[in-house]
């Protein structure tokens, strides 16, 4: 039987792998971000300008531009995902300084709005929520 607990949000892991001054050595770490939920058809609308945002940027590179034309670039996709998380994203924690120290709540929401790495890991994380549900609720996945 589901049980179905009302909330408006939900958690999801975040794992990102940043390059570094060294080459040799990433930075690799979790944290949790907290999203709000979308009711299906808000979602699809977002699928779908997420979709025509892509479509649009690889015609777009296949174009090239006259000087008076503005081809959409990557950073509308950019854009748009950092439009999108300030819709949903309701906080993330687990960020640290080099010390381990977590960053204040808010100071967290803006580092992952002013990292592009960390803005598409934390969008992916919420697309990936919504298309993962029905496998990780699944009987087989249990059995793992």
């Amino acid at each position: 039987m589901l049980k179905l607990v009302p909330t408006n949000t939900f958690a999801a892991t975040v794992s990102v792998r940043l390059p570094t001054d060294n080459p040799n050595v990433d930075c690799e770490g979790d944290f949790v971000a907290r999203f709000k939920y979308l009711k299906a058809a808000a979602f699809q609308a977002v699928q779908r300008d997420m979709a025509d945002l892509v479509q649009t940027l690889m015609r777009a590179s296949s174009v090239v531009a006259d000087e008076d034309t503005v081809a959409p670039s990557f950073a509308d996709l950019t854009y748009y995902r950092r439009k999108l998380l300030s819709d949903v994203l309701v906080s993330v924690e687990g960020i640290a300084d080099e010390n381990g120290e977590p960053y204040p709540a808010a100071k967290q929401i803006e580092i992952v709005n002013d990292s592009v790495a960390l803005l598409n890991a934390v969008s992916e994380a919420f697309f990936a929520s919504y298309q993962k549900a029905p496998t990780k609720n699944s009987k087989t996945s249990r059995k793992r």
